[in-house]
């Protein structure tokens, strides 16, 4: 396959993924499954910076973002900054984090879904939203492990997906 055309197929895998991720995180969640529902859009969105930097920009993020605040009926802006200073650092950290093992790279993952967490409680208590006291529910964390538990099968599953092999 052509470069070029390796390259499109690689970004038409991107946004379909990214699109599917919006659309996990639009989807209501009932019972006990709610503490486990992984961040979504957030995994997908670090995968394709570690896999690929350049081809989500900055903006892109940020618009992402925005639209997470309005499925989660959120303060606008609120999803988009942190999302947006994650997404920086990861990029920031890209190389390195491609050679780390699968579960090194999970429990990075996993910190770095606790500082978006963590952000977003203190965004939501600072601003006063009623939204917050739902985030001070321990099991509501377990989104955290859920993340740790999700990067590895995330990561194979777009892998094969785009035809890409990793070791580690």
């Amino acid at each position: 396959m052509h470069r070029t055309e390796r390259y499109l197929s690689q970004c038409l895998i991107a946004f379909a993924t990214i699109l599917l991720a919006l659309l996990l995180e639009m989807l209501v969640v009932s019972g006990g499954l709610v503490y486990f529902w992984p961040q979504w859009l957030l995994l997908v969105v670090c995968y394709w910076t570690v896999r690929a930097p350049d081809m989500l920009p900055l903006g892109g993020v940020l618009l992402l973002g925005l639209a997470l605040d309005v499925i989660h009926a959120n303060v606008l802006g609120i999803h988009a900054v942190i999302l947006l200073a994650l997404v920086y650092l990861v990029r920031k950290f890209h190389k390195r984090f491609r050679l780390f093992p699968v579960l090194q790279q999970a429990f990075f993952m996993m910190l770095i879904t606790l500082v978006y967490q963590a952000a977003l409680l203190g965004f939501e208590y600072w601003l006063h939203v009623e939204k917050s006291s739902a985030l001070f529910n321990l099991w509501y964390q377990m989104t955290i492990v859920s993340s740790f538990v999700g990067w590895p099968l995330l990561q194979f599953l777009l892998n094969s997906l785009s035809g890409r092999r990793e070791h580690g």
